[in-house]
């Protein structure tokens, strides 16, 4: 019985790192993997708790990135941000944490909009403001945004 226990684990361990290979997780997402595989709840918290000793979980880190790419890459608002989070199953408390750190919703905006815009010459303003909206940016923060892109 001790031998098929150990197996578990080890094969338990061996699929989360495969995961943790392709892309970073939260916990919640690795314990949902595990337990979508058959393994039981004893298994999966021995692996977590392996998992976050040796630094390869930690959903603090994983917000802080996730926040610094989205910021780079495809900047969104803090409301579409917190939602994604959310959905990767990242606690109230830690995307609020880790939100301190962003810029400006302005900065992040103007980098939207900048992005999406720089290369198309005639753009309506509506345009613009629907496209922030739908990015999580507030209506205010989207027209502020918009009188600073025409300006330039």
């Amino acid at each position: 019985m001790e031998q098929s226990y150990i197996n578990k684990s080890d094969r338990a361990a061996s699929y989360a790192l495969r995961l943790l290979r392709v892309r970073p997780q939260t916990i919640s997402e690795i314990k949902r993997r595990l337990s979508r595989k058959g393994f039981d709840s004893e298994v999966i918290d021995q692996v977590i708790n392996q998992l976050k000793n040796l630094g390869y979980l930690n959903d603090l880190i994983f917000t802080q990135s996730f926040i610094e790419f989205c910021s780079e890459h495809r900047p969104v608002g803090r409301r579409l941000l917190s939602v994604q989070l959310l959905k990767h199953g990242v606690s109230r408390e830690i995307i609020d944490q880790a939100l301190i750190t962003l810029l400006s919703e302005d900065e992040l905006a103007c980098r939207a909009v900048k992005s999406k815009f720089q290369k198309i010459k005639l753009v309506e303003r509506e345009q613009i403001i629907n496209f922030l909206l739908r990015r999580g940016f507030s209506y205010s923060v989207a027209n502020q945004t918009v009188k600073e892109f025409i300006s330039q």
